[in-house]
């Protein structure tokens, strides 16, 4: 953790986040709270594994925060359209 993020041993990745709920991808969605990337929406992929390319970062190409993040991911759902430059709620 302190390698990747700058923490502490003991703590978790999602200290200092706040859940929003789970992308249509079925990803966690996170609001980072604190520390440099605080007010970003992240997403959390790390289960899939390094070969899946699989991390704990910004969830959209754009860095978005909360109220940008929203409005792309309702525009994305009402456009009904393929967009890869984020994983939307």
């Amino acid at each position: 953790m302190e390698a990747l993020f700058g923490l502490p041993e003991e703590a978790e990745r999602n200290d200092g986040c706040i859940s929003l709920g789970y992308s249509s991808s079925r990803n966690e969605l996170v609001l980072v709270a604190s520390g440099e990337f605080a007010g970003e929406v992240w997403s959390d992929r790390l289960g899939y594994g390094a070969a899946m390319r699989g991390c704990f970062g910004a969830a959209s190409t754009e860095r978005l925060t909360l109220l940008p993040f929203i409005a792309a991911s309702l525009r994305t759902r009402v456009e009904k359209e393929e967009d890869d430059s984020g994983d939307w709620l």
